[in-house]
């Protein structure tokens, strides 16, 4: 069984943090990590992230807003058979929950995953990326959004 667990990102103190308790009220969710209770959950203040189950290469746990590198490579099409040089073409894209499953938001097409959502689903059926753990968390969406800014 996976095992449910949150982070949030309070925007106004610019800190990540790990939820240990959450509560809805009447001015929205709220989220505790143990020692503050905070109300950065309404989109203006803050975001929770929920945690995918599954562990990048460095055994670091990979959560929705966390951006991955996902290895991949280019052909050069110049041959009959459409095949050519190779070249790394490697994919940083962000955690996104969608369609009631997590998975990949890239950026650009390559050989393998083409732009735009790629379920965690299909990362392991195309390259068995997820039970090899070749996938790396590198930053997050909020904390390092640098990251994506060349991508887009």
């Amino acid at each position: 069984m996976r095992e449910i667990k949150f982070r949030a990102w309070d925007k106004r103190d610019r800190f990540m943090f790990l939820v240990r308790e959450m509560y809805w009220l009447n001015k929205g969710l709220e989220v505790d990590d143990g020692a503050t209770v905070r109300d950065c959950v309404d989109g203006d203040t803050g975001a929770v992230m929920q945690y995918t189950g599954l562990k990048d290469k460095n055994g670091k746990e990979i959560y929705e807003g966390d951006i991955l590198l996902i290895p991949d490579e280019y052909t050069e099409p110049i041959l009959d058979d459409g095949s050519g040089p190779r070249e790394e073409a490697n994919h940083l894209a962000p955690i996104v929950f969608k369609g009631g499953q997590f998975g990949v938001d890239i950026q650009e097409s390559a050989d393998v995953f083409k732009k735009g959502f790629t379920s965690f689903q299909t990362l392991e059926w195309e390259d068995s990326l997820v039970s090899e753990q070749r996938l790396e968390v590198i930053g997050n969406i909020y904390e390092n959004p640098e990251l994506l800014e060349s991508k887009r």
